[in-house]
């Protein structure tokens, strides 16, 4: 085989694929160089040794873990209340940080939880779950939200299977539509599932006249286990819905009665539904909205036609679309996204050939609607304010210093009892205005005295100092954890502030969160000085609008 000698053009080749590689690797480092190297002014002082890396360290994340995702209850009796703790671990490398805990219905309490988990650490969950409405398999889910960000919302399940002593198949009755002048009968099973013969006595429910009208008859088909409850409708019916609970006595100390509920609709001649008319938010926050949508449907018996559907604001279109003619009418709202909805609403006005009800009227709610309330706002009650005029009760507290505080010490000076909570919003706008005047007026022999109470969760004592301190408070603190003394000082609302003169009778009491600037008034008054910067005392105190409540103690 005769090897060919490589010519001069391809010796010239051979060097360039050589070269050029090289040369192109070193221009692109030459140029990221000068890209990312700081200036001269703002390079780094310290001193990197070859090798190590320049690169940040990765922030860590956590890592929301459940010991289990669903817990089932088995088979229990009706009544009571269930309980159960989740166990939730971090199993991640940064705080697990609790943002929301929230059950999806009201029957199911979410009790105290810790709202930071550290990293290979786990923290418990506990709820309770009423089931005394719950008839059969039940599942209720809750959603806990947190800064995991690969499991943002964490979904639990309790679950179940409720058994009833006295059993009602089905348990409600719903009678819809109800229309002309024919009665509608339905018919429940009631079994007895104890092992004592069952007796029931059927307490007949009144309703007001003018409204609808429904027969109960109780029937034993077997001694002391089965029964029949047959439930009838009594015409002539009047448009609207009504609601009738009648009632079932039994011999059952478990189950003493058994509630039975009865539901019903008679539409109008001309029926629109829903009525009123809501707009649906179908992304939150974002200004996107469902069409809102409506039936109309004629029950007169002879044809009417809907003939336009408009709303008050320009901004809403309407369509209509006929599903049976003369009879059965879909109208169709079009939100526009980003709509501004009125406060108020707007109205709906449909248009019909009837004689009778030529023109209907429905509203149109936004999502933000709240019907306005005609009924007078109860006073909430101010046990505090019964103790103005009497003799402080007896006492014993321990400050944080170890001093002991009663109202045997308190004889002799003039002194203020500050009932607050570490946790409470209100108590935090308040202290830094009692500590305005406390220090102007302990120099002149008025004690004060913060006395932390346990407001939902408890804190220790390390928390409640700093807490305090937080908000500019150098008040001395007086635990009182079980909220003993402020049970014997009527501190039902927090901030509550007890004002004691010299003879050991409580002249004024403030409570909520403007008690720090009634105080300088009210303490100058009982010094007997007289400052142009005073205000004059309160005799009744202004309670703020909302307060914050202890939690009750046995």
């Amino acid at each position: 085989m005769q090897i060919r000698k490589p010519t001069r053009r391809t010796q010239v080749e051979q060097t360039l694929w050589t070269i050029v590689p090289v040369v192109l690797l070193a221009t692109v480092m030459a140029q990221a160089a000068n890209t990312t190297a700081p200036s001269a002014a703002t390079q780094p002082t310290d001193v990197v040794l070859q090798g190590a890396t320049t690169q940040p360290a990765a922030q860590g994340q956590p890592i929301i873990k459940a010991d289990e995702l669903e817990h089932n209850f088995g088979t229990k009796w009706v009544g009571g209340t269930l309980k159960h703790a989740f166990t939730l671990t971090n199993a991640g490398d940064a705080d697990l940080k609790i943002t929301r805990v929230k059950p999806a219905c009201g029957c199911t309490v979410a009790g105290q939880y810790p709202k930071t988990i550290k990293p290979g650490e786990s923290g418990s969950f506990p709820f309770s779950i009423r089931t005394s409405k719950f008839h059969g398999k039940y599942t209720r889910s809750i959603s806990i939200s947190s800064n995991d960000p690969k499991t943002p919302t964490l979904r639990l399940k309790l679950s179940g299977e409720n058994t009833r002593y006295v059993e009602v198949t089905p348990p409600s009755v719903y009678f819809a539509p109800l229309m002309g002048d024919k009665p509608q009968e339905r018919v429940l099973k009631i079994t007895n599932n104890a092992d004592k013969p069952l007796e029931l006595k059927l307490v007949t429910p009144t309703t007001r006249p003018g409204q609808n009208q429904v027969k109960f008859e109780l029937t034993e088909k077997t001694a002391g286990k089965a029964f029949e409850l047959r439930v009838t409708s009594v015409p002539p019916y009047q448009p609207g819905n009504f609601n009738v609970t009648a009632k079932l006595q039994t011999n059952l100390d478990a189950q003493k009665t058994v509630d039975v509920y009865v539901r019903g609709r008679v539409p109008q001649r001309l029926d629109v539904s829903p009525n009123p008319l809501f707009i649906r938010e179908s992304q939150r926050g974002e200004k996107r909205y469902y069409p809102a949508t409506l039936n109309f449907i004629n029950n007169s018996g002879s044809p009417v036609k809907l003939l336009e559907a408009s709303v008050d604001d320009p901004a809403l279109e309407t369509t209509i679309r006929e599903t049976k003619p003369g009879e059965r009418y879909y109208v169709r709202i079009t939100i526009p996204e980003g709509y501004e909805p009125k406060k108020q609403g707007s109205t709906l006005t449909l248009k019909t050939d009837d004689t009778q009800t030529p023109v209907i009227t429905v509203p149109v709610r936004s999502p933000s609607y709240r019907p306005p309330s005609t009924a007078k706002r109860k006073k909430r009650p101010r046990p505090a304010l019964k103790m103005i005029g009497k003799k402080t009760p007896a006492f014993t507290l321990t400050t944080l210093k170890g001093e002991a505080v009663s109202d045997a010490s308190l004889k002799d000076i003039v002194a203020v009892l500050n009932f607050v909570a570490p946790n409470c919003g209100y108590c935090k706008r308040q202290i830094p205005e009692v500590e305005k005047v406390r220090a102007d007026y302990e120099q002149k022999g008025v004690r004060f005295l913060n006395v932390s109470q346990t407001m939902r969760k408890p804190y220790t004592n390390e928390q409640v100092v700093e807490i305090f301190k937080k908000v500019g408070s150098n008040i001395e603190i007086a635990p009182d954890p079980k909220n003993k003394v402020g049970k014997l000082f009527k501190a039902t609302s927090l901030p509550t502030m007890m004002v004691i003169d010299k003879t050991g009778t409580i002249k004024h009491v403030n409570i909520g969160s403007g008690g720090g600037k009634l105080v300088r008034g009210q303490l100058e008054e009982l010094l007997g000085i007289k400052s142009a910067a005073s205000k004059p005392a309160t005799p009744t105190p202004v309670a703020a609008p909302r307060q914050e409540q202890p939690n009750k103690t046995g």
